[in-house]
């Protein structure tokens, strides 16, 4: 049977940043198993503070600190799904910027989705609407 995935935006409750942690969440369903695959990219912090790629296998659903998913998008296909895998995990991160941050990290993740036409124009833009405004309000 066909894979799918849903892809999402995990946000975490503030910790002792002054901004909530933002991550990509995609949970990748084999159709002939009910199991599924999680995968957490986010831009975290390394030893010496600066921004790194981090990739977990974890479901975000399990962490206290999770606030809430938004959901982005469903993926359907194996080669479609190792694809936005791939676009994902070579997301630059802009270590010359001072002020990126993993919001950063996330919404230009979603712009090259959708750039590179994983992401349909209504799928970018409901989720880059609800997340702007998560941001700002």
């Amino acid at each position: 049977m066909p894979q799918s995935a849903e892809l999402s935006v995990a946000i975490y409750v503030k910790s002792s940043k002054k901004l909530a942690h933002w991550a990509i969440h995609l949970r990748v369903i084999d159709g002939s198993s009910d199991d599924a695959q999680h995968f957490v990219y986010q831009a975290n912090e390394n030893a010496e503070g600066k921004l790194e790629l981090d990739i977990s296998e974890v479901d975000p659903a399990k962490s206290i600190r999770l606030k809430r998913l938004v959901h982005v998008a469903v993926i359907d296909g194996e080669r479609t799904i190792r694809e936005v895998k791939d676009l994902i995990a070579q997301q630059p991160i802009q270590h010359d910027v001072v002020t990126w941050n993993c919001q950063d990290y996330v919404m230009e993740t979603l712009s090259t989705l959708h750039d590179s036409h994983c992401l349909d124009d209504y799928e970018y833009e409901e989720a880059k609407a609800t997340l702007e405004d998560l941001f700002y309000n």
